[in-house]
């Protein structure tokens, strides 16, 4: 049936083994690449599982590449106060920070913590940052690794 239909519509298939089964591949993999939800995909193929459906949807490199630029733009975008690298980046460097030691720029609070606070509070965001740095060019290496 479905050989006759590709004939029909004109489709060269002379160098191809086409069955009803094609069709069926075909389709559920168009399913899932328009992003049809998996069991609305099912309900339209006739899967009862989601095993059986996801035989023929299987990401494909584009699916792939974009899951992981996903991924990098949200370490570098999201970071968790909404700040951007470069705002840790001046936070956590103590160059950037010394018009902030003047009294003027100190509130009670901060007059309140002792050295050692603040020594743990800078440790702790400059830590935060390598770990970061590192997580973000280990990705880099990733991407460019498997050619994205």
């Amino acid at each position: 049936m479905f050989k006759t239909i590709c004939i029909e519509s004109g489709i060269n298939i002379e160098s191809r083994n086409i069955c009803n089964h094609s069709g069926r591949r075909t389709s559920i993999m168009e399913l899932f690449n328009v992003g049809v939800p998996e069991n609305t995909g099912r309900a339209i193929s006739g899967h009862k599982s989601s095993g059986g459906y996801y035989a023929y949807a299987k990401p494909t490199d584009e699916h792939k590449r974009q899951a992981l630029a996903n991924v990098l733009n949200k370490l570098i975008l999201d970071t968790p106060s909404n700040e951007t690298a470069q705002d840790l980046i001046e936070d956590t460097n103590p160059e950037f920070n010394d018009n902030e030691d003047s009294p003027s720029a100190q509130s009670e609070d901060e007059e309140n913590l002792s050295d050692v606070d603040l020594n743990n509070s800078v440790q702790n965001e400059y830590e935060f940052m390598e770990s970061f740095i590192l997580h973000k060019k280990f990705l880099k290496k990733i991407i460019h690794a498997k050619g994205y």
